[in-house]
């Protein structure tokens, strides 16, 4: 089972049981993994993203090669161009790199890159749509995202990232980086990379009759919903968490000094 063929045994199904249940695991992993990491400091967190890196890189050969052995040769099911899938280089920026290229590949982490892993997690559509829960592809989905969101959020409790407008613009640069590739291959290899060209498996129901009717208008959708909103809504959670802790504490001091 771990390294079926599609179609060999019948796929988890985003929100079964099975689903619901590697989701709270997740999520606890992410919690618990997180809060030991709060203040590690820059340094031993980069050590960490290096770690994070490295092994992306060998289970994504892993899935290029699986896809081959299964006879998936087709560039989408094999090449790594997708929103979710430029965390890998992402990591390696952030983690190798110097300078500007690093400022990108953090930005991407502690940004934007945090509600991408998120909302994969709560429904993967490119994995367990296709794959039983214990297929080596959905096991990597489920684990690549959820160092997505543990990633992202350590950069952001360790001040490695701030949410400003510099911020920003250096994701907007990675993410269009990427985006503008994926349109210009998927022009001329007829691929559906960053899903800039039909909405694949996403459970939005409007979405196939506007990539079918106004392909132009679509990819306009997706590139303003992954750059945009992605970032704004980390960036309004994160704003709430500094409202809600920081009403508390003078709630607390007032107490005190009463």
């Amino acid at each position: 089972m771990f390294f079926s063929k599609p179609g060999t045994y019948p796929p988890c199904r985003m929100f079964s049981f099975t689903h619901i249940a590697v989701l709270i695991f997740c999520i606890i992993c992410i919690a618990f993994f997180a809060y030991k990491t709060r203040n590690i400091g820059s340094k031993k967190l980069n050590n960490i993203t290096k770690i994070i890196a490295i092994s992306l890189v060998v289970l994504e050969s892993c899935k290029i090669i699986l896809s081959f052995v299964n006879g998936q040769t087709n560039p989408d099911s094999y090449v790594p161009l997708y929103f979710c899938s430029i965390f890998i280089y992402a990591t390696i920026l952030a983690g190798f790199a110097k300078g500007k290229l690093k400022k990108l590949g953090e930005a991407f982490i502690g940004s934007g890159g945090i509600i991408a892993g998120g909302v994969f997690l709560i429904s993967p559509s490119t994995s367990i749509e296709t794959y039983p829960m214990f297929h080596f592809l959905s096991c990597y989905s489920m684990l690549y995202h959820s160092l997505m969101v543990y990633l992202g959020i350590g950069y952001l409790l360790n001040g490695v990232v701030v949410l400003n407008k510099i911020t920003f613009i250096r994701y907007i640069i990675y993410c269009l980086f990427f985006s503008i590739i994926a349109i210009v291959a998927n022009n001329i290899y007829n691929t559906n990379f960053m899903f800039l060209r039909e909405p694949y498996n996403i459970p939005l129901a409007f979405l196939t009759p506007l990539s079918t009717d106004f392909p132009v208008l679509y990819t306009l959708f997706i590139l303003i919903s992954c750059i945009g909103v992605t970032y704004m809504l980390i960036d309004f959670i994160v704003r709430g968490i500094k409202f809600l802790t920081k009403k508390e504490s003078v709630k607390y001091g007032k107490d005190n000094f009463d």
